[in-house]
């Protein structure tokens, strides 16, 4: 289940919290189908024309060029790239969480970007099933 909060913008860290106080994480997209679920999603709910930028629960702030879920630690595996990203540039500021961006004007087409964490940005959160077994 995706959940956005339509007028609320944040860096990644305070996405990344907010979703974690409603019981969520910012959103993993392990497939096309969730990267399909997901553009769909944003483009109807922010009824996005000129310019949107979602951030989605990937970073590399552990390790630099490895990206990882932020809800679940695991290495990203499936990705929407926009070519020569990530690139890990904005001046002198490092980009280490990743966005969807859509800016026609710029050739991005709800492709991926890796951009400076501070920024505030939409951002989308999922329910994750966090089941926790108990040992015998």
């Amino acid at each position: 289940m995706l959940n956005s909060s339509t007028n609320l913008q944040a860096n990644w860290h305070q996405a990344s919290d907010h979703c974690k106080s409603s019981g969520m994480e910012l959103v993993s997209i392990t497939n096309q189908a969730d990267y399909n679920q997901l553009t769909a999603f944003v483009a109807r709910e922010l009824n996005c024309t000129v310019l949107c930028a979602v951030w989605i629960g990937a970073n590399d702030l552990g390790s630099e060029g490895t990206f990882t879920w932020t809800a679940t630690g695991r290495r990203v595996g499936f990705t929407y790239w926009k070519s020569n990203q990530p690139d890990n540039k904005h001046g002198e500021l490092e980009e280490h969480c990743v966005e969807v961006l859509h800016h026609p004007k710029d050739n991005f087409l709800w492709q991926w970007n890796d951009s400076v964490c501070k920024h505030e940005k939409y951002f989308v959160c999922e329910r994750v099933n966090n089941c926790i077994q108990e040992f015998s």
